[in-house]
């Protein structure tokens, strides 16, 4: 039932990290290439505590400043954790206080186990046992002596002394469990027995339970995320393995960790994956972040695997350079060939191209002839229809004006007639009255404007609305109903068929050479042109160049 619970409990909380490995990988060199950014912060941080502790009052003050300058460098930089541990035992016997001094100690035997000091460690634990009085001092003497025996476990010894290492290691993790404490860490101990003990599965359940109320960006989600790659590891789940590996490498990342391990063991993984440079790339940072933090132990495991990855590395880039230089003998040996090939065959072919050269400029010519044809049909065509519009247009005109002529002396005969009568049945003084008359004139004026505008839109019919895209919008003229053209737009009708002079205007349209040029200006004043142009464009209404294009 137990075992049941496990298997369902681990696979409900592998969903929490349900995403491809490749996505981790590619989210971690995302961190990666803000590393320095985030190694700035920490330095901003630790350069305001320094700031702070030159300006501490007394020796509790400079305590608790020495005491975070110690945190910020022991996952940072060891030689500089071990110079604060070093300053907070001084300060803390300075101060007489037996609980700072005590804590201070444990801090000064953990710098002693980040730089490889091992035999100080070993000596100081044994000293601070027989000063411990409190079950917190108690757990940290277990938790001390539990991470320099698993430190010193890493490094090859001979079976007897690994043998008693791990023994050691092992009793003071369960010295540790038997605390019984209700917490994080606590967790992450008793996962680490249940990996020694070989019960991997309800470890990785532990673990994800434990990492689903953690954020990536907290130290210990690290921690957890590295040991759960082990119980992943040990169950040959490799994908859930590099997974955790990445998310402990992100988190160190972020966190500005150089004191770190999930890097290296990632990048021995991917070489055994045979992703050589992957592997060759994070070992390179991993020995960065290991010399930068002088913490002996990871320095020895780098060491240990650089050799191996840096080798398939070598062997890598040597088989891609001769791989490369194969390519290229056999490109060049294609290429010559290709070439003979071409070479050949142009030769081949220059003789039927030739042909089809002269067949393709014949047909050309045949098609150009052909088009030249068709072009001269057309224009004489189009010749034909203009001339033919033409001869209709003059014949409607000249039927026109001889209509217009008989028209005139029909009516200048009745006109004749009627003074006759009127003299001979009349007296003078009516004869008189109808002479003085206009009312014959206007009226034949009425005729005469009319059958102007009807023959002039018949030549221009698009006048008015061209003559009005020459004037504003809101100055447009339009004639009234009924009529074809009104005064204005008459006198610049003339215009366009040439007669311009005022006097000429005035003469044709009864009215005075000074009213005549006030229309004028009047209609320019509204012009979208210079007034100047303004004549040149109207001459250019209803023109054949403009009809085309």
């Amino acid at each position: 039932m137990n075992k049941l619970f496990f298997i369902i409990s681990f696979l409900i909380s592998s969903q929490v990290f349900a995403q491809n490995s490749d996505s981790y990988l590619k989210q971690l060199d995302h961190e990666i290439a803000l590393r320095d950014n985030y190694s700035q912060i920490r330095e901003q941080r630790i350069t305001i505590l320094k700031t702070l502790l030159s300006e501490a009052n007394n020796n509790k003050e400079k305590y608790a400043v020495q005491k975070q300058l110690y945190d910020q460098y022991a996952p940072y930089q060891a030689d500089s954790a071990f110079y604060y541990a070093n300053q907070c035992v001084k300060t803390a016997q300075k101060e007489s206080d037996e609980n700072l001094i005590i804590q201070s100690k444990i801090q000064l035997i953990h710098a002693y186990i980040l730089v490889g000091a091992y035999v100080d460690a070993s000596n100081a634990c044994k000293k601070l046992k027989n000063n411990i009085s409190t079950p917190s001092q108690l757990y940290s003497y277990y938790e001390l002596q539990r991470i320099l025996y698993a430190n010193l476990s890493m490094y090859q010894f001979p079976a007897p002394i690994m043998q008693k290492y791990n023994k050691l290691k092992n009793a003071y993790l369960d010295s540790l469990l038997s605390q019984k404490k209700n917490d994080q860490w606590y967790q992450l101990l008793k996962s680490e027995k249940l990996i020694e003990e070989g019960d991997n599965q309800q470890a990785i359940a532990l673990l994800e339970s434990s990492l689903k109320h953690m954020n990536i960006n907290d130290r210990e989600f690290a921690f957890f995320a590295y040991v759960l790659s082990h119980a992943y590891e040990n169950v040959n789940q490799t994908d859930e393995q590099m997974k955790f590996l990445c998310l402990s490498a992100i988190t160190d990342i972020k966190s500005a960790v150089k004191e770190n391990a999930a890097l290296r063991e990632l990048a021995l993984l991917l070489y055994k994956n045979g992703d050589i440079d992957k592997a060759y790339s994070y070992i390179k940072i991993a020995l960065e972040d290991a010399n930068f933090s002088q913490a002996k132990l990871r320095s020895f495991e780098v060491w240990e695997v650089m050799p191996l990855i840096n080798q398939a590395y070598q062997i890598a880039q040597t088989n891609k350079q001769r791989n490369l230089y194969y390519f290229a003998v056999i490109a060049s040996c294609l290429v010559f060939i290709l070439i003979l090939s071409v070479i050949m065959i142009r030769k081949q072919s220059r003789k039927i191209q030739n042909a089809n050269i002269q067949i393709k400029e014949n047909n050309q010519n045949l098609r150009t002839l052909n088009e030249q044809l068709q072009s001269s049909k057309l224009h004489i065509e189009e010749i034909n229809d203009k001339l033919l519009a033409s001869n209709q247009l003059r014949k409607s005109y000249i039927a026109k004006y001889l209509g217009l002529c008989s028209s005139y002396i029909a009516k200048m005969n009745l006109y004749r007639t009627r003074l006759l009568r009127k003299a001979s049945t009349s007296s003078k003084d009516s004869l008189l009255t109808i002479l003085k008359s206009k009312d014959i004139i206007d009226e034949e004026l009425k005729h005469f404007y009319k059958d102007f505008d009807e023959a002039f839109l018949g030549l221009y019919p698009t006048f008015v609305e061209e003559f009005n895209l020459l004037l504003k919008p809101e100055e447009k003229l339009i004639p009234k109903k009924g009529e074809l053209l009104n005064t204005e737009l008459r006198i610049f009708a003339l215009v366009r068929i040439g007669i311009s002079e005022s006097a000429q205007i005035a003469e044709f349209l009864r009215y005075s050479p000074n009213t005549i040029y006030n229309y004028k200006a009047k209609v320019k004043n509204k012009s979208k042109t210079q007034r100047e142009d303004f004549e040149k464009e109207v001459m250019n209404i209803g023109s054949i160049d403009k009809i085309e294009k």
